[in-house]
């Protein structure tokens, strides 16, 4: 009997693989890196990479008057968000004097959310 069983627990476990196994947990996604650049006395360039998952949704971009975004999202105001993959580009205009930090959150079909690294501006007082 055992000598049966085998032959057929080895096509199950083949079929298996080949078909995808619909019981792994779902992957988080890929991290985007962002840069932040001042280009005036008062707008931000924020810029990352795309995502290259397949199974991308949308990029969420944060801004706090505190570092540590990613750990008080709470506490951020979310500037833009897009299902756009390609749309990775956004200007902040208008920022008060201060410094601005700035994060990504890169969510997935299943829901799941990577952050990207945080990135920071420092706008100075114009009659510096």
């Amino acid at each position: 009997m055992k000598q049966r069983l085998l032959p057929l627990i080895g096509l199950l476990a083949l079929l298996s693989c080949q078909q995808g196994n619909p019981t792994e947990p779902p992957v988080p996604p890929s991290a985007t890196a962002l840069t932040a650049a001042l280009l005036n006395d008062d707008t931000a360039r924020l810029s990352w990479t795309k995502s290259p998952d397949m199974d991308f949704l949308r990029y969420r971009l944060y801004r706090d008057s505190s570092p540590g975004v990613q750990q008080n999202p709470n506490q951020a105001v979310i500037l833009f968000v897009s299902e756009n993959r390609n749309q990775n580009v956004f200007m902040d205009e208008g920022l008060q004097e201060g410094y601005w930090y700035y994060a990504v959150q890169v969510e997935n079909n299943a829901g799941l959310t990577t952050w990207s690294n945080e990135a920071s501006v420092h706008v100075q007082n114009r009659s510096e």
